[in-house]
């Protein structure tokens, strides 16, 4: 045997589970890189990059890529101006600044074939993500998370938020590699 090693790359493993021509949405976008790499490599029909590009000024937060410690709130527009720059010529995407969960106001029911959850990685954060995007979803509709992990400054956060998700029978885990996880909406 060789000495060969394979690397799996868990954030572009789960974009296999994603159809082309489908509509999703990333929550938390940052600086769209991964939002370029959904946009290459699954070629949405529509994709809503969601994303406040604002401070947290609360103490849970202020360690986080948008807290305190971190970033100013210039550098955050600045952030979020490049991004819509970036998207500018894809008629396809949809460059949304507010929060998660405010933002699923803006869509119908059953909207969705896929969203990817990656901004307020709290416990709060990202249970509101989820109750506020899961109706958002159509049947075997997927909702994905980043950073399902205990190893940065949310603690146990994402996992218990998507755990609770998984109690209400609403979901399947259809996915978990390295920290990305997938549910599939049953009903």
């Amino acid at each position: 045997m060789s000495n060969m090693k394979i690397r799996v790359m868990p954030r572009e493993a789960i974009l296999d589970l994603l159809a082309p021509g489908s509509v999703g949405a990333e929550i938390g976008v940052h600086l769209g890189n991964f939002s370029a790499r959904i946009l290459k490599v699954v070629q949405p029909a529509k994709l809503h990059l969601i994303d406040p590009w604002t401070v947290f000024e609360d103490e849970g937060h202020e360690n986080s890529w948008y807290g305190t410690k971190t970033v100013t709130q210039s550098e955050m527009d600045q952030r979020h101006q490049s991004v819509v720059k970036r998207f500018a010529a894809a008629p396809e995407v949809d460059v949304v600044r507010d929060f998660g969960a405010a933002a699923a106001a803006k869509f119908d029911d059953g909207y969705f074939d896929w969203v990817y959850i990656d901004g307020d990685h709290s416990y709060e954060g990202v249970t509101a993500d989820i109750a506020a995007y899961a109706p958002k979803l159509k049947k075997n509709g997927l909702l994905l998370g980043d950073d399902y992990a205990m190893n940065g400054w949310w603690k146990r956060g994402v996992i218990d938020a998507f755990h609770e998700a998984l109690a209400t029978k609403e979901f399947n885990i259809e996915f978990k590699i390295g920290n990305q996880i997938a549910l599939k909406k049953l009903v």
